[in-house]
């Protein structure tokens, strides 16, 4: 097991001189990685509720007093030299994402190779409106957006993307990442989206355990919420190792259904239903190349019919299956 240190930047602690200080106390200490969190600015006005906290009150609402993240990452990472450095996280919609993928690549270069890049959705929506971030509601499906362009920024000889939130093309995108393929991608959050999200597209997760709603304090829910992630995990590599996947194949059904099985041993509460949702509405219904020929929808569902959904996925899977 491996130990990180997570470190925040207000008062003294923001001071150049403690901030080298503690970091180089971290690296002989023998300290895996040096965490930083991310604020930008604080409103004066702070409607959302901390997650993190048992009032729902942010600590440092009071004076807004925050080093900015990824250039004082590339401050600690001048003044140390083998400890990893974390962005934990990194609130994806705080900036545009080929800017942040430039910054956070510049810190790897600097750093010879050092940089996890943690990232999240955030949670508070002022701050994101703030910095002319998504709508908050939308926060989410940018920053899965966000995710994509990283890789494809930090790899792609010529990156393009054409999603709703992240759009770019005739780029030229150096140096990438020191690290190869990129820099690690640790996705953050305890909720059921953050688990999912970390499964599909990130490297790891991040978890806090001492989150008052979604706690993770025995190993009972923190293994749980791990299986979670890898089950996701199982489930997205297979679907894009087959990206002309015929729904109708015996062999395509089987292995499904051995993923759903996985998810059923685990021994996880209510993860029947999920394995359920998830496949009718996030595989079935959402990704093209996995919908019927014909009409666009899965053996003719109409996506906007979540119960006629759920119908045609309890018969796929043979529902005596999920028992």
């Amino acid at each position: 097991m491996k130990f990180g240190i997570h470190f925040g930047s207000r008062g003294i602690c923001g001071d150049p001189d403690t901030l080298k200080a503690i970091a180089g106390v971290a690296e002989r200490l023998g300290y895996e990685h040096f965490g930083m969190s991310d604020h930008v600015v604080v409103a004066t006005n702070v409607d959302s509720a901390y997650p993190y906290s048992a009032s729902g009150k942010f600590f440092a609402q009071d004076t807004g007093v925050s080093l900015e993240q990824v250039t004082a990452l590339g401050f600690v990472a001048a003044a140390t030299e083998r400890i990893r450095l974390l962005t934990s996280v990194l609130v994806l919609p705080h900036r545009h994402p080929v800017l942040a993928a430039k910054m956070l690549s510049t810190v790897d270069v600097l750093s010879k190779g050092r940089l996890t890049v943690g990232v999240g959705v955030g949670w508070m929506a002022e701050e994101i409106a703030l910095l002319g971030g998504p709508p908050f509601a939308d926060r989410a499906a940018a920053s899965d957006e966000y995710i994509e362009a990283f890789r494809a920024l930090w790899t792609a000889d010529e990156p393009a993307q054409a999603g709703r939130f992240a759009a770019f093309e005739n780029l030229l995108f150096a140096p990438k990442t020191a690290q190869a393929p990129h820099a690690p991608i640790w996705v953050g959050g305890e909720a059921k989206g953050a688990r999912r999200r970390a499964g599909r597209l990130g490297d790891g997760i991040p978890a806090v355990a001492a989150n008052p709603r979604l706690p993770l304090d025995t190993p009972e829910l923190f293994r749980a919420a791990f299986d979670d992630v890898r089950g996701q995990y199982y489930f997205s590599n297979f679907l894009q190792s087959q990206p002309d996947l015929n729904w109708h194949n015996e062999a395509v059904r089987a292995e499904i259904l051995d993923i759903a099985r996985y998810w059923l041993d685990l021994g996880i509460d209510g993860m029947r239903l999920d394995a359920v949702n998830f496949f009718c509405h996030d595989v079935l219904l959402r990704d093209n190349p996995l919908r019927g020929e014909d009409d666009g929808h899965a053996d003719g569902i109409d996506p906007d019919n979540p119960a006629a959904a759920q119908v045609f996925c309890n018969s796929f899977c043979r529902e005596e299956t999920f028992e």
